[in-house]
């Protein structure tokens, strides 16, 4: 395994995740563990801004290997940190646990928060699908050592630290809620940069499964209040050859005072004439790309970490690294945004390096991700060689083993 407390590099003052991870859930019997880090020896320009945390992060491999349900780890604990105050007392936790066992999961994630420059914070949650058990939330400074900083502890539904003179605002703990999520809605004001972190995770997994079709126009309003990230969105459709010349979002009030945004796109004809046609006259390519641009560049816009499971469907082989691009070219990502995503287009290989892909397997009904550059060193994994042509050799696993 890579160390990675040797990491020779100060963080920058923007929120970014460093790792994560969860054991017992969904097809992950033991632990999954992600990282965003890389080794000390590992070209700096590898990661962000040479801080050694990488913006891109790319899992492969075959179909029902794993791939999925690693990228509903992160968006689950994003959720459940986010969003648990307002689950109901009744419904219990919502995940999956390994072939639906008994015993409780664990779960981890590690991250920087704006402007608090080398401080690394770590949450880290016990519980089922009843009821939390433990909760840890703490920082490390990275000047300081590894000297944890404990911000809360939680027993049950008990505090066991108050940093943040948790007693004094009479919080009470639910069993299905997270001591973040509870502190947020409490408005304890510690809690806000962490609530600005997790508010910044977007992703379009989730426990029922993943959202990639455009079914309609739900970017019309959010385009319509945002016009300077419409105006990025159809540089890049453009970029893309689509044939679109124009896009422009409106706002009807319909009889019962609700309103409703629509959007036009305006394609060139041979005649020089601009040609309206409405969103849903738009191929499947367009409107994906139209909806999922809007995540793109909100992320590059404010920063924060995109969750995006098939990445590719329904998208030309060359489009996808244009798509990364935006990520890796720190000129354009200013805020250190982050991906991590899946994809069957095995091109990305050769631009993310073995440093940003994880490969995902299966055996016997489990499923384990490792990263490229983990692989020992009797495999010769060098970045002067095409990764893709290695990879699809077989060489160094991940790929299906299709039955005849």
């Amino acid at each position: 395994m890579l160390n990675y407390d040797k990491i020779g590099h100060s963080l920058e003052e923007i929120s970014m995740i460093l790792s994560y991870g969860g054991r017992n859930c969904w097809s992950f019997k033991e632990w999954l563990e992600v990282d965003f880090r890389i080794n000390k020896n590992v070209p700096a320009h590898y990661g962000y801004k040479d801080t050694g945390i990488v913006s891109a992060l790319c899992f492969q491999g075959a179909n029902a290997s794993g791939k999925s349900c690693a990228l509903r780890v992160l968006s689950f604990i994003a959720d459940f940190c986010l969003n648990s105050f307002y689950y109901n007392p009744d419904s219990g936790i919502i995940y999956d646990t390994f072939f639906s066992n008994n015993e409780k999961s664990e779960f981890y994630i590690t991250f920087t928060v704006e402007n608090k420059k080398n401080v690394v914070y770590t949450y880290e949650v016990i519980l089922d699908n009843t009821r939390v058990y433990s909760e840890y939330l703490y920082f490390v400074n990275s000047k300081d050592g590894k000297k944890k900083n404990y911000i809360a502890k939680r027993k049950d539904n008990e505090f066991l630290t108050d940093n943040v003179s948790i007693k004094y605002h009479n919080i009470i703990l639910k069993g299905n809620s997270s001591l973040i999520s509870t502190c947020i809605q409490y408005g304890i004001k510690e809690y806000n940069e962490i609530r600005d972190f997790f508010n910044g995770i977007s992703s379009n997994v989730s426990y029922s499964g993943t959202y990639v079709d455009p079914l309609d126009d739900n970017a019309a309003e959010f385009y319509y209040k945002h016009p300077d990230i419409l105006d990025n969105t159809k540089a890049l459709l453009r970029r893309f050859d689509t044939g679109l010349s124009d896009i422009k979002v409106s706002k009807i009030s319909t009889l019962n005072r609700k309103d409703v945004y629509v959007s036009t796109f305006y394609h060139e004809t041979y005649d020089k004439k601009q040609k309206e046609l409405s969103y849903h006259s738009q191929s499947t390519g367009t409107k994906l790309l139209y909806n999922r641009l809007m995540d793109f560049t909100r992320s590059l816009e404010v920063g924060g970490v995109l969750v995006y499971d098939e990445l590719d469907t329904h998208l030309h082989p060359s489009i996808v690294p244009l798509l990364l691009d935006l990520f890796l070219d720190e000129d354009v990502n200013k805020k250190g945004a982050q991906i991590v995503f899946t994809s069957h287009n095995t091109v990305v290989m050769d631009i993310l390096k073995k440093y940003r892909i994880y490969l995902s397997k299966k055996i016997d009904g489990e499923s384990f991700c490792y990263r490229i550059d983990e692989i020992p060193d009797n495999i010769n994994i060098r970045n002067d060689r095409s990764l893709e042509q290695t990879y699809l050799s077989g060489q160094i696993g991940g790929v299906p083993n299709v039955q005849n």
